[in-house]
């Protein structure tokens, strides 16, 4: 299964995963906050899109989305990080009821069997089912939504299965993502209030940090990491040589004498 990034700030797309006739997106609905310290809205989310498109050429292709929250997707990358089978499952269901009462419901199964029925191990033991329909909509008094599940109707259901090392993909980069654009954000609202180093007169009076004042910055510490790296590594190769050579002279010394 091959795997796609874009890292283009201003393309919403996250990941592509594509496998056996589906394709499984992840797009970005991050919503920016107005504190630097807290950059993303309690409403920010990313968009996982499943389309199974088997069966195109006949009844059309089946696509469903679920929203996923930022703490959602933490949760996912630190559970993909262990091993051990899981199952997991959210529910949504939003209160705006069509003409017949029912109202749009989302709903994502993820799990992970490590292991066929056989006892083989699984080659793809990540399973995510995404179905998107409609049900009877229930508020109780503190506004919390559920939905009477012999209402619910299913209208676009598609699935797919990953292996572990494109779930777990998945996951990271979609953690990394958030993480990147949180710095962003809160770059560009730090400048707001003149704090922003580096900054044009332009960029200070909008407010802003330009996408790339902040890639020069990234690559320039990234450069930093890299020579500091490679000068350690470099004493500690001279080290390395001269305790071989003492331990070269030491075992001369035990095995013939001075």
């Amino acid at each position: 299964m091959s795997n796609t990034t874009n890292t283009n700030y201003e393309d919403k797309r996250v990941t592509i995963l594509d496998g056996n006739n589906r394709k499984l997106d992840v797009s970005d609905k991050l919503e920016k906050s107005d504190n630097w310290r807290r950059p993303l809205t309690d409403k920010s989310k990313l968009c996982i899109t499943i389309c199974d498109y088997t069966n195109k050429d006949k009844g059309g292709s089946v696509t469903a989305k679920f929203n996923f929250t930022v703490n959602e997707i933490a949760e996912f990358n630190f559970m993909m990080g262990f091993a051990g089978d899981f199952t997991k499952s959210y529910d949504r269901i939003f209160n705006s009821p069509d003409d017949k009462g029912l109202s749009p419901v989302k709903r994502i199964m993820i799990s992970r069997q490590a292991k066929m029925q056989d006892g083989s191990p699984s080659k793809y033991p990540i399973y995510i089912r995404i179905e998107n329909g409609r049900a009877k909509c229930n508020v109780n008094d503190k506004g919390m939504t559920s939905f009477t599940k012999n209402t619910y109707v299913c209208d676009q259901k598609a699935d797919i299965r990953l292996s572990y090392e494109d779930a777990r993909t998945l996951f990271r980069e979609s953690q990394e993502y958030i993480e990147r654009m949180k710095t962003i954000y809160a770059l560009e609202l730090r400048g707001s209030v003149g704090t922003g180093i580096g900054n044009t007169e332009a960029e200070a009076s909008e407010g802003t940090v330009s996408e790339k004042k902040f890639v020069d910055g990234v690559n320039c510490l990234y450069k930093a990491i890299d020579e500091k790296f490679k000068s350690q590594n470099e004493y500690f190769a001279g080290e390395l040589e001269k305790i071989l050579k003492t331990l070269s002279d030491i075992h001369e010394d035990i095995m013939f004498g001075k």
